[in-house]
C-alpha cells in the first residue's frame, strides 16, 4: 500500500498535467461555478412600453410593470422610435398596449397586446417573456374579475375560473 503510494506520488510530481488535474484545477472549477451562480438573476432589465390607448387601464398596466423588479419601463411615445431603440440595443423587450384597450376589455373583445423580446439574449429574454405575461395577467385580473361577477358568476367560482392551476416559480439558486 505504502509502496503504491510513493509510486503514484512520483509520477504525479514527474507529470505536471496529472498534478494540475488532482489539485488546483477542480479547486478552480469550483470557483467558477460558484461566481457564475452567486449572481443571482438580473433585476431592473430595461423595457420599452408604447401606451397607444392612454386609458386609466393603461396605465395601470404601465404602473404594475414598474413595480416588477425584473423590469425597468421606459416610455415611448412611437412604435418606431421603440423598436429602435430595441435593434440597438437600449433594452431588450417591447410591450405594445393597443389603441382601444379599455374600450375591447370593456365590450368583451379580445385585445391584442403586443410583446417582443430580444431572444439573442436567452437568459434575459426567457426572463422577460415571462415576467411580462405575468405582469400583464395579473394587472388584467381584476377586470376579469369584474367581468365574471357582472356575468353572474358566484363570488366563490371567480379566482377558479381566473387561474384555475396556479403556479410557483422558485430560483434555484
Amino acid at each position: 500500500m505504502i509502496k503504491a503510494f510513493k509510486r503514484e506520488f512520483a509520477a504525479l510530481q514527474d507529470d505536471p498535467w496529472q498534478l494540475a488535474l488532482i489539485s488546483y484545477i477542480p479547486l478552480l472549477s469550483i470557483i467558477g461555478l460558484w461566481l457564475l451562480f452567486s449572481a443571482g438573476l438580473p433585476r431592473q432589465l430595461p423595457v420599452a412600453v408604447v401606451d397607444l390607448d392612454n386609458s386609466q387601464v393603461s396605465r395601470s398596466l404601465a404602473r404594475q410593470l414598474k413595480a416588477n423588479p425584473v423590469t425597468a419601463p421606459i416610455s415611448y411615445s412611437e412604435l418606431s422610435s421603440a423598436e429602435v431603440a430595441m435593434k440597438q440595443g437600449e433594452v431588450y423587450a417591447l410591450l405594445v398596449l393597443p389603441y382601444g384597450l379599455n374600450r375591447d376589455l370593456l365590450t368583451s373583445k379580445t385585445p391584442i397586446i403586443d410583446i417582443r423580446y430580444n431572444s439573442q439574449f436567452l437568459l434575459v429574454g426567457k426572463l422577460l417573456s415571462s415576467q411580462l405575461l405575468a405582469t400583464m395577467a395579473d394587472g388584467l385580473k381584476p377586470l376579469g374579475e369584474l367581468k365574471l361577477l357582472a356575468a353572474g358568476v358566484a363570488p366563490e367560482r371567480v379566482a377558479v375560473n381566473l387561474s384555475p392551476v396556479s403556479s410557483q416559480t422558485t430560483a434555484l439558486f
